[in-house]
């Protein structure tokens, strides 16, 4: 049996039971009835509404590349949604069938969404941590993303440039603050042979391993360019 077989069979079936009502019911029965159906549509449809115009800004702030922040979006709505609103949007978002793209990021600091037919996972992961501005977990999932993905040990270089626009100095605290910290303890640094520093995680590579890597995208594909 096809969907639209189904869905006119369910149709006919739900106007016979109906039909049944009206011929066994009183009329005020029956119109209390149609008005309360009529009454559950139309908080159907609103909902849809609401829902849709959440999506839209959702949509409208990923697309200029930002993350929506929860804090922020609760403290001013967008327009065609007041607080009350938006709160049960936030509370229930998975029952909408039309909100089933948008991902939850929930952090240390805050909660963010995205729409992940815009946005990778790993994108608006790094914009989350960019937001928290937790420079030591921003460097670490770098790190073993790179070492983890490609592999290949992480250029210090890379973090001075967007997305992260990090300092040499920042970098060089994160490091050292890292050194002190057991969650960074995998995270660590080889020197290639120009002076340049790759940063790496012992998950999943070794020095030697880390060494040879840095020393081939520091100086020996440097020096092809």
């Amino acid at each position: 049996m096809n969907d639209d077989k189904l869905l006119s069979d369910t149709n006919s079936i739900e106007v016979t039971t109906i039909q049944k009502m009206k011929d066994n019911v009183s009329s005020e029965v029956y119109e209390a009835f149609e008005e309360a159906l009529m009454k559950v549509e139309e908080e159907n449809n609103r909902k849809k509404s609401l829902a849709e115009v959440f999506l839209k800004y959702i949509q409208s702030e990923n697309k200029k590349e930002n993350l929506v922040v929860q804090s922020l979006i609760l403290l001013n709505p967008p327009i065609g949604l007041d607080k009350k609103e938006l709160t049960i949007i936030l509370k229930n978002l998975k029952s909408y069938d039309i909100l089933e793209n948008i991902t939850i990021i929930e952090s240390s600091k805050n909660i963010y969404y995205y729409d992940n037919s815009l946005f990778t996972k790993r994108f608006a992961t790094v914009q989350s941590l960019l937001l928290d501005k937790d420079i030591l977990a921003t460097i670490a999932a770098a790190t073993r993303h790179d070492c983890k993905i490609y592999p290949r040990p992480l250029r210090m270089v890379a973090l001075n440039r967007q997305p992260y626009n990090f300092s040499d100095d920042e970098i060089f605290g994160a490091l050292a603050r890292m050194k002190i910290d057991d969650k960074y303890a995998d995270i660590n640094t080889v020197t290639a042979s120009n002076g340049k520093i790759c940063i790496y995680s012992t998950t999943y590579m070794s020095e030697k391993y880390a060494n040879a890597l840095g020393e081939q995208l520091e100086v020996e594909w440097q020096n092809n360019q």
